[in-house]
């Protein structure tokens, strides 16, 4: 059906006719809900698993203090987030009973002519008596979600008994109301502007499930300021708005024949119906500069008028209440735009709350990058300190090995128990610095370090340093030269005295015998030391000029050295891993988590958009 619905029963028909064709849609949300629900569960068992508990760190250790500041701002960001997470399941499983029709949300004052606008709709008549209420065909269904705890509460049960909704009682409307007809759930909010609290939340709560909204004024004070404030804020909602001034008629007052005075219920002129729409536009233009109102549609009605009359005049009456425009405006929407409507409104819902996760997610991974930034830093701490800890034993250690190879020279086993006793004591000191400041004891993780202790733990011995010496004996040659000494010189001076005597005797005797003994003395030696050299002797020995005590220092140094660092860096590893390991941990796979969140929220958000301008792919 095109035309405009002449009545109340053909704007039924035209929801009836669209009752069918919203089951895919509504599964294809579903299934996006389902995905960003495993990622959103993922993420809150990872933050439930923190690892401050656990943690090694002393309580007062800076990183830690700060870690669980930045830990409360977590819980209370996932706490804003599990709320609206869950007001945005309860408006889903709201929707969800509905899936099938158009869901019209009447939203407005206390007073503002919702209860009466939803029972001629339903019924037509403003109140329905027990027998209108028995025999209308279709029958609707009324029900009722979430009271609040007021003297007023209209329970679930209740309403269904009645059948309609309350009019003209105080607080009429105290939980999420409606009727459901085929094609149309018809939703009566609590008053916005309640002076019950929880009447206005529990309104904003379930707005967003709306595919229309029916925001109601009254016509006699059309543009007030609470009024105006809603509307701009459906307005930036982005919802599908149409704005109804309910109560445009008034008592016409005549004086009949027999001079009695008569009160006639009249539409308000035309001109002054416009005056009233005009009036609220504008003024909502001026309110709300930021949103645009180009597509915002605005109606006088009024309900009470339309009801009244004999059966001939309701078709015309109907027409002049407004309440024709108002069945063609939302019999438009229901035929070609229904479909849509139901599609677009979960949609931009779970794109809204999609962007809405996304600002929060860039909070919460810029204070996980201040959390990580600090465990940087805490890290890299421990790591200097443990740099400082191998500086201190680089320079502490030489000097104190050299000492102890001086006493302990040659004294292999003296030397390696006094060194192993200096190593101890400097290291366990010097790692009981390193362990303090992050709130560790030394003594309770040395079982731990000396696992790296080297399979020997001997050292190089001493040893002495020898040379050897060769000493040649010339006793033999000696004898030999006194004997061939003497020996020629007594054959010399025979000679040289029986030479003498022939040549001139008696002086010749005495002058050649001592010239004979002296060369005879000097050949006689000659040949006897040299027949004496003969049997001389060399005798070899070793001499004891030091030892390698330098030597056995600088590599015993070298080996501490080596054995330190060795220590240190498991000392290190097994400190990181204590305090900062699984907080790294938990701080990477919550960033990821995060980030997989994210990257769910913006294809969420861009495939929905795609399909928001080109229709579903």
């Amino acid at each position: 059906m095109t035309c405009i619905p002449a009545n109340r029963s053909e704007l039924l028909q035209v929801f009836a006719q669209v009752a069918q064709g919203f089951s895919d849609v509504q599964r294809q949300v579903e299934a996006r809900e389902a995905r960003l629900k495993h990622a959103l569960d993922a993420l809150e068992q990872i933050r439930t698993t923190s690892p401050w508990s656990r943690s090694g760190l002393a309580p007062d250790h800076p990183f830690l203090t700060f870690a669980k500041a930045c830990q409360n701002n977590l819980d209370e960001r996932f706490d804003t987030w599990i709320k609206n997470v869950r007001a945005y399941e309860r408006n889903t499983q709201f929707r969800s009973k509905f899936g099938d029709s158009l869901l019209v949300f009447v939203f407005g004052k206390v007073k503002a002519g919702k209860s009466s606008l939803g029972n001629y709709l339903a019924y037509g008549c403003t109140e329905p008596d027990a027998q209108l209420i028995a025999q209308a065909q279709p029958k609707p269904e009324f029900f009722s979600e979430t009271s609040t705890q007021l003297c007023e509460q209209t329970s679930d049960a209740q309403i269904r008994e009645n059948g309609c909704f309350g009019v003209d009682a105080v607080e009429a409307t105290s939980a999420i109301q409606g009727f459901r007809l085929p094609g149309l759930t018809w939703v009566d909010s609590p008053g916005l502007h309640s002076v019950n609290a929880g009447n206005g939340e529990l309104t904003k709560d379930y707005v967003d499930a709306a595919d229309l909204v029916v925001f109601l004024s009254k016509s006699e004070s059309p543009g007030r300021r609470s009024d105006l404030d809603e509307a701009r804020a459906l307005l930036q909602r982005d919802k599908n708005m149409l704005v109804l001034l309910t109560g445009s008629d008034e008592n016409d007052v005549d004086v009949n024949d027999d001079g009695e005075v008569v009160e006639t219920l009249i539409m308000k002129s035309d001109s002054a119906r416009q005056l009233q729409i005009g009036y609220f536009i504008q003024a909502l233009r001026e309110f709300a500069p930021d949103c645009s109102l180009d597509d915002l549609k605005v109606q006088s009605i009024s309900s009470c008028y339309a009801e009244q009359g004999p059966a001939e005049k309701q078709q015309e009456r109907w027409q002049a209440s407004g309440l024709g425009d108002f069945a063609g405006e939302i019999g438009r929407l229901a035929v070609a735009e229904g479909l849509q409507i139901k599609q677009q409104v979960p949609s931009k819902n779970l794109q809204a709350f999609c962007r809405q996760l996304r600002e929060s997610i860039g909070l919460q991974q810029a204070l996980l990058s201040e959390l990580q930034s600090e465990l940087a830093k805490a890290r890299k701490e421990l790591k200097n300190n443990t740099e400082r800890v191998l500086s201190q034993l680089q320079q502490r250690l030489p000097m104190e090995i050299d000492k102890l190879a001086d006493q302990y020279a040659l004294n292999d086993q003296g030397f390696s128990d006094a060194c192993w006793v200096l190593f101890d004591r400097q290291f366990a000191e010097c790692a009981g610095a390193l362990c303090e400041p992050i709130g560790q004891k030394f003594e309770d993780l040395g079982h731990t370090a000396q696992s790296v202790a080297p399979a020997d733990k001997a050292l190089p011995g001493f040893a002495a340093r020898k040379r050897s010496v060769s000493y040649q004996s010339r006793r033999n040659e000696g004898i030999g030269k006194a004997g061939g000494g003497g020996l020629g010189g007594w054959g010399g001076a025979e000679a040289g005295a029986a030479f003498g005597t022939l040549i001139a005797p008696g002086a010749g005797t005495i002058i050649f015998g001592l010239i004979g003994a002296a060369l005879g003395g000097w050949m006689g030696a000659k040949a006897g030391g040299a027949a004496g050299g003969h049997f001389d002797e060399t005798t070899e020995f070793e001499i004891i000029v030091g030892d390698n005590r330098d030597e056995v220092s600088l590599s015993t140094r070298e080996h501490f050295i080596d054995y330190a660092k060795e220590r240190l860096k498991q000392l290190y590893l097994q400190l990181d891993a204590l305090c900062f390991v699984d907080v790294s941990t938990w701080l990477s796979s919550l960033s990821q988590a995060l980030q997989n969140l994210d990257d769910l929220a913006v294809q969420q958000i861009n495939d929905i958009s795609k399909e928001l301008d080109h229709g579903p792919a």
